[in-house]
């Protein structure tokens, strides 16, 4: 709590996307809901917010699930694979990067695991640039 919920701490890094982009919170809350909407996804009471950081994994995850759904469709995972890519490269890595640049935390771990997340991400990235 202390390294990633601000509520808790100064010095904690806030895990909502919108708290690290130059945008109106509203912009980035509707397209990330068009996200979750094409692919059905709908959010539920009292859930996060759009724009926190384990939404926009559980939906990274959920698509990678569609892609493993759809395996025998080379088109489906194409445009699946695309998804993927367009998802992070617009909205995870980069707020993965200021999370990283803004966490103020003493506890290496906690240094660390927005480090291994964004080498995770860049390695499924890689993956996904090869063709099928």
């Amino acid at each position: 709590m202390e390294a990633f919920e601000p509520s808790v701490s100064k010095r904690a890094v806030s895990l909502h996307a919108s708290t690290h982009v130059n945008r109106e919170q509203t912009d980035l809350y509707q397209e990330l809901i068009r996200w979750y909407d094409h692919f059905g996804l709908k959010r539920r009471d009292g859930g996060e917010l759009p724009d926190h950081l384990s939404v926009m994994l559980e939906f990274l995850q959920f698509v990678t699930w569609q892609e493993h759904a759809n395996a025998a469709d080379t088109k489906a995972v194409a445009s699946l694979h695309a998804a993927q890519r367009d998802f992070m490269d617009r909205h995870l890595v980069p707020v993965v990067h200021e999370i990283i640049a803004k966490t103020e935390v003493d506890t290496p771990r906690y240094r660390e695991l927005p480090r291994a997340l964004l080498a995770f991400l860049e390695d499924e990235l890689r993956v996904l640039e090869i063709p099928s």
